[in-house]
């Protein structure tokens, strides 16, 4: 498991003043307070109709064990997360908390031209995703 101290190790931003002594472990990360559970991080991020800030407090009565946001959230009581680019750090510490799964991903590009080579390529794709054609050390499709 992940705690909070590690992933504002990882990431940088800074803790909030309060709790400070507290170092829950974060077993998900979560952008919509309504999908919020114990143990989970809540990222409040302002969007173009609504502050997920708005939602924090709640967030944190359901469980989360910690906020993110861009800015001081000083009227919560609970454990804080205060980063100036939270929105790409929310993606990052879901990518630490569940262990980068992108990493196992296999992702192929094709790219035919428009030529007799184009049928050719379109019907390697299955081969290309069961892992019987070859990939360069490029990680583009031979």
């Amino acid at each position: 498991m992940v705690t909070v101290s590690e992933l504002v190790g990882a990431l940088g931003g800074a803790r909030g003043p309060l709790h400070a002594d507290r170092d829950p472990a974060v077993t998900d990360v979560h952008l919509d307070s309504r999908r919020v559970g114990r143990g989970h991080l809540f990222c409040a991020l302002a969007g173009t109709t609504d502050d997920g800030a708005s939602y924090a407090a709640e967030a944190l009565q359901k469980g989360a064990v910690c906020v993110l946001s861009q800015r001081p959230l000083d009227e919560l009581d609970g454990v804080t997360w205060i980063h100036p680019d939270a929105r790409r750090v929310a993606g990052e510490a879901a990518a630490i908390v569940h262990g980068h799964p992108c990493r196992a991903q296999r992702v192929a590009v094709v790219a035919p031209d428009p030529g007799p080579t184009a049928n050719v390529t379109v019907n390697a794709i299955p081969d290309l995703l069961n892992g019987s054609v070859p990939i360069d050390d490029g990680r583009t499709f031979m």
